[in-house]
């Protein structure tokens, strides 16, 4: 399978917006971003590539479809969405591979 389609796009990122609401604080990345990696994460026979074009898109219909309160969305949705891109994405995925010793009992030497 490849990148989603945009009715897929559309339905999952609504789903995502009825839950956030039509405002997006910069917080709400946190629950966004992890929820477009645990969708695109279900699909089995996308490439790395394929999930990373699919959550991105995700974002940005969210960003879309929101309005940013305290800053102009032509500022703010180039702005999350370089965010998500170099560091929560990236960030959400090692993590779900394990690659954080978070909460992991140092071993004794």
């Amino acid at each position: 399978m490849t990148e989603f389609t945009a009715e897929q796009i559309e339905k999952e990122a609504g789903d995502i917006l009825l839950e956030i609401g039509p405002k997006l604080e910069l917080s709400d990345l946190a629950v966004v971003a992890p929820k477009v990696m645990e969708l695109v994460d279900a699909v089995s026979g996308m490439t790395n590539t394929d999930k990373h074009k699919t959550a991105m898109n995700l974002l940005k219909y969210v960003l879309d479809n929101t309005d940013t309160p305290w800053m102009p969305d032509a500022a703010s949705d180039p702005l999350f969405l370089k965010l998500a891109d170099v560091l929560l994405i990236p960030l959400i995925a090692k993590a779900s591979k394990g690659e954080f010793a978070i909460n992991k009992k140092k071993e004794a030497e």
